[in-house]
């Protein structure tokens, strides 16, 4: 082989290997460094009375969030929003429950909204903030929590919800079975692209970028730890980010008491907008009566120890 036909090989190799190393680096960079939108919005903006707070999670990690309290003691639902999102992705859904008479906490995880930080790690450490949100709505004297997660936030609600008995029920809108299906199924699903080798690579990127290994985010691996809480899940047929098959698959792997609805024709995030009298419906009965169960024990239990 000339000269000239090796330098012209070793060319396009070293074109083919930037590029599979540019692609692998705007793969991670759009998972663990999601744009940052302003939050514009707030509950006020809808004639709602609300608070601004302010907590950290576990490792320091300063977070911002909305309180909106009919009374201390009323059940509360936590909002936890997606990836490139913020706590104005829960807006119209604090308003529904606020006006049922529940107590709604929705807040910014960690290099959203108006949170601090730097990188998301997809669920690794944001479960420490929902977690801080558990908390800090313990500290505020509420009654029994339910947890309604949105994509990267309904699969954080699973993993929290799995670790935290002080989530009496959660519900996980378009949450992802595990990381590493959502990657492998973005690459041969969405774009029909082969997963290697820019996948493989894109999560050795994310873990050097953020110390988290990004593939071990798995909410299938321990939802039927939950049990005996129930869970909702709930998914657009027609969603092409996080296919519905991973809310089906994760259905198969938790423990009754468990349901799954799906919307027929809706996107990512899509159910509510897309049969909003149903979807209220489903999780406000969902709410509803798995929280009035916890609040009747938790009556019994109270007069149980008056009478000793």
């Amino acid at each position: 082989m000339s000269n000239r036909w090796i330098r012209l090989a070793s060319a396009i190799g070293a074109v083919l290997v930037g590029g599979v190393l540019l692609a692998a680096w705007l793969t991670a960079d759009g998972v663990v460094r999601p744009r940052r939108l302003p939050v514009r919005k707030t509950p006020g903006d809808l004639g709602l009375p609300y608070e601004d707070v302010s907590f950290k999670a576990q490792d320091g990690m300063p977070l911002k969030g909305w309180w909106l309290v009919n009374a201390p003691e009323n059940r509360t639902i936590i909002l936890c929003h997606g990836i490139s999102a913020n706590r104005e992705q829960a807006l119209p859904l604090s308003a529904l429950f606020f006006r049922r008479g529940y107590n709604v906490f929705a807040f910014d995880f960690r290099a959203h909204g108006e949170s601090a930080g730097v990188y998301c790690t997809v669920g690794v450490r944001e479960q420490e903030d929902l977690l801080a949100a558990v908390r800090a709505v313990r500290e505020r004297g509420s009654g029994p929590i339910g947890v309604l997660g949105m994509s990267m936030g309904g699969a954080t609600a699973l993993l929290a919800a799995a670790r935290s008995l002080d989530i009496e029920a959660v519900a996980a809108d378009s949450a992802f079975f595990s990381m590493s299906k959502l990657i492998e199924d973005t690459f041969t699903i969405r774009y029909r692209l082969p997963y290697w080798p820019v996948g493989p690579l894109s999560f050795v990127i994310g873990y050097w970028r953020t110390a988290e290994d990004l593939r071990n985010i798995s909410p299938a691996r321990t939802i039927a730890r939950i049990s005996p809480r129930p869970v909702l899940l709930l998914h657009g047929s027609a969603d092409t980010v996080i296919p519905a098959e991973h809310s089906r698959a994760l259905y198969r792997q938790t423990k009754e008491p468990k349901e799954l609805v799906e919307i027929p024709g809706a996107g990512h995030i899509g159910s509510y907008g897309e049969a909003t009298a149903l979807y209220e419906r489903k999780i406000l009965a969902y709410f509803n009566k798995w929280l009035a169960r916890k609040e009747e024990a938790n009556r019994r239990n109270a007069r149980w120890r008056v009478a000793r």
